[in-house]
């Protein structure tokens, strides 16, 4: 399931609501084209992943709080949550090849 984050608070509610889903935070801008071309990859991600992964998206320019509370310098930036819990993992590139590496590594490691 892919959603737009409205706010912090949504933000946080979505990330403690999750439960066993594996969380990952797409940090993007509207002017950003290497982020609108992530898009349908990222939705082909989460079709061959129905039931163990969600994509939250976070636009950097409508919620500045979480840009600096990540401390995102690039964007797409995508980070990993599971439980609630921030995972190690980081991509700040557009590569999305690589966004699914960190999904295949994630879901084994918890499942």
């Amino acid at each position: 399931m892919l959603q737009e984050v409205q706010s912090e608070e949504d933000f946080n509610d979505k990330i403690s609501s999750a439960g066993n889903l594996l969380v990952v935070v797409d940090f993007h801008a509207t002017w950003c084209g290497p982020c609108k071309n992530a898009e349908p990859k990222l939705e082909k991600l989460i079709e061959s992943n129905k039931d163990l992964i969600m994509i939250l998206k976070v636009d950097i320019d409508k919620i500045p709080e979480l840009k600096k509370r990540f401390a995102i310098k690039y964007v797409p930036t995508f980070i990993f949550f599971w439980n609630g819990e921030k995972l190690d993992g980081v991509v700040d590139e557009a590569d999305v090849r690589k966004v699914e590496k960190y999904v295949d590594k994630y879901l084994i490691s918890i499942s």
